[in-house]
């Protein structure tokens, strides 16, 4: 699975991605559901994943021109299916087991 895509607009370089932090907020501020995303979905969830992807490298690029890079993008079937396998792979990633030493690890037992 990809860990990121390099997308290049007009000289310069973007690199797509999420972390627990930026997948989190595309879910609040989108209501992504994990169920979702690979079935038929909406145009604005395509372009919502879009713009999520680039939260975590470039909170700071206008909505107007990540509108404008998308819309010149080509391959968006698959650009789609590459940024929710990172999505997906991202939010899989809430449920592996911590690296922590033993002694420090949290434990639980059902009772």
């Amino acid at each position: 699975m990809p860990k990121s895509i390099v997308l290049s607009y007009d000289g310069k370089d973007y690199e797509l991605e999420f972390d627990r932090a930026s997948a989190e907020k595309a879910e609040r501020m989108y209501g992504f559901r994990i169920n979702e995303l690979m079935g038929s979905v909406q145009i604005t969830t395509i372009k919502n994943m879009f713009t999520a992807a680039f939260a975590k490298n470039h909170p700071k690029v206008p909505q107007s021109l990540i509108n404008e890079i998308y819309n010149r993008t080509s391959d968006k079937v698959d650009l789609y299916q590459a940024l929710v396998s990172m999505y997906l792979e991202t939010a899989q990633s809430v449920l592996d087991d911590p690296e922590v030493d033993e002694g420090k690890a949290a434990s639980w037992k059902v009772v």
